[in-house]
């Protein structure tokens, strides 16, 4: 909007990033960078097989204990909110969590196109934990009334031309947070 400016403030430790890169050292693992939260997710969007330059995706990644969408364009990070529904909400109680998620996943993406419309979301990518409930991308697809892309732990893998086992990378994914 004219006359307004963004701002994105990250406040971190350092402890815990410094824990991080010394446990890859440890094991080996040169960290030529390192991203986090929504900007490490939008970044992981952009940089997948069959993007399209100047589409704007919403991904939304369901962790355990929480959820994040994410609105990218370009790879660039254009909004972002935390869902405080996971994957262990919607096991304990599926119908009720779903809906809650569905609701304020669609309540994010509103507030993202009244603050930015010039902003055209073509589709949501759905991600994260390995289990989700098969009627949830229907009904995110519906309310947000946009095409929904699932994609499983591994797919983000299968163009790797180190030539990952998909079968054996999906069981040892590791996260470091």
């Amino acid at each position: 909007r004219d006359g307004y400016t963004r701002v994105v403030l990250v406040v971190i430790q350092r402890a815990p990033l410094r824990e991080c890169f010394t446990l890859m050292d440890a094991v080996g693992i040169n960290i030529e960078r390192m991203t986090i939260g929504s900007d490490g997710l939008a970044q992981w969007a952009a940089g997948r097989p069959g993007v399209v330059e100047g589409e704007t995706e919403a991904v939304l990644d369901i962790d355990s204990g929480h959820a994040d969408l994410v609105v990218t364009q370009d790879g660039e990070l254009q909004y972002t909110r935390s869902i405080l529904v996971g994957a262990a909400e919607l096991a304990e109680d599926e119908a009720r969590w779903s809906d809650k998620l569905v609701s304020e996943a669609q309540q994010a993406l509103e507030i993202c196109r009244a603050e930015s419309p010039e902003l055209e979301v073509a589709r949501l990518l759905l991600t994260g934990c390995a289990a989700l409930p098969d009627a949830l991308a229907g009904a995110l697809g519906e309310a947000l009334e946009l095409p929904v892309e699932q994609l499983g732990p591994g797919q983000a893998l299968q163009d790797d031309p180190a030539g990952v086992d998909l079968d054996d990378a999906v069981g040892k994914a590791v996260s470091v947070t």
